[in-house]
């Protein structure tokens, strides 16, 4: 996903596939955490923050990530998760609200 980070397809894809590797799978979400996951999806988030896309499949693969290991929480919040959740919503409204307010809830966030 990195090499083609400019591509919104590509990075709409790649979250969603690692949204579906992690659901019910924590082992999976270590894997792709140990791989460097957070970074990109959280990268590919902030480039394409237009994307109502991106960010629906970004906040899948940080929910499903963090959902069964709260370990791995703290790494998404330190490169800026919760901030890059909330402009999303007040970017895209309603057509991601529930999708992004499902990953601050697993990142242990406050919701409005």
């Amino acid at each position: 996903m990195h090499r083609h980070e400019k591509s919104a397809g590509v990075v709409g894809a790649g979250c969603a596939t690692i949204a579906a590797l992690c659901l019910r799978c924590s082992a999976n979400s270590i894997l792709l955490y140990d791989a460097g996951a957070p970074e990109v999806i959280l990268q590919g988030m902030k480039i394409h923050n237009k994307d109502a896309d991106v960010q629906k499949q970004g906040s899948w693969a940080i929910r499903n990530m963090v959902s069964r290991d709260k370990s791995l929480c703290l790494e998404f919040l330190k490169l800026g998760a919760e901030d890059i959740l909330r402009t999303a919503i007040k970017n895209h409204g309603k057509k991601i609200d529930y999708d992004a307010k499902a990953a601050l809830r697993d990142l242990n966030c406050a919701i409005e």
